[in-house]
């Protein structure tokens, strides 16, 4: 009799899953409303272009940064700490199953296929220029150029841009101000590659805000 009411149970208890399977929501379904995905959100499902109606926007307080993306992009967004300075990294790749492979690895990532890069370097301790810094600081890839620099500006301020090469050429545009040094960079594989055309539509809309510092909200034009 127990044995019979055990059987029975499991019978119970497999029907129920089976009926429940259909309602069940696939991941490939779900809701993201983070645009400041981590870099190593390689595990995150293949899924259609996040933004495919039209441009997003992406904000932060902590790097007093705005902008808008294309549709179809993915972004990726990594923190670290470089010779005692903070260092924000955020990406944009069109959001394909690839790209989101790749971006379980940042440098792959970058040197891996087209982008647009956005380096903040915390910028209160060396007090660079926008000169002092491509010209010193390694990161600015600038002996990778042909030595020439050319004036930009974004948002209102003045800058510097040059084309570095490499594994993949790039576009940089670098805007140094009292807290952070502003790097956007586009890597193609060819001049005509739509991630060039990306990162001007992005300089285009982009928006130097008050940042937050530990806590306290800072205009940056007091600091200048």
């Amino acid at each position: 009799m127990k044995k019979f009411i055990y059987i029975a149970l499991f019978v119970v208890i497999i029907v129920g899953v089976i009926i429940a399977l259909p309602f069940a929501r696939p991941d490939d379904e779900a809701v993201n409303t983070d645009d400041s995905t981590a870099m190593d959100d390689s595990t995150a499902p293949a899924r259609e272009p996040v933004n495919p109606a039209g441009p997003e926007s992406y904000s932060s307080k902590e790097m007093g940064l705005e902008f808008k993306y294309p549709a179809g992009y993915y972004v990726g967004y990594q923190s670290s700490e470089r010779s005692g300075r903070d260092q924000h990294v955020i990406v944009l790749a069109l959001d394909t199953p690839q790209s989101r492979d790749l971006f379980g690895n940042p440098g792959t990532a970058i040197e891996g296929m087209p982008t647009v890069t956005m380096t903040v370097i915390q910028n209160d301790k060396d007090n660079y220029t926008t000169e002092s810094f491509i010209e010193n600081e390694s990161l600015s890839n600038f002996s990778l150029s042909d030595g020439t620099a050319t004036p930009a500006e974004v948002a209102g301020e003045p800058g510097l841009s040059y084309i570095a090469g490499g594994p993949h050429e790039s576009k940089n545009v670098i805007i140094a101000r009292p807290e952070y040094v502003y790097m956007f960079s586009a890597f193609y594989d060819n001049p005509d590659d739509k991630i060039i055309t990306a990162l001007d539509e992005l300089l285009q809309s982009v928006k130097f805000l008050p940042f937050t510092h530990e806590g306290i909200e800072v205009d940056p034009e007091l600091l200048r």
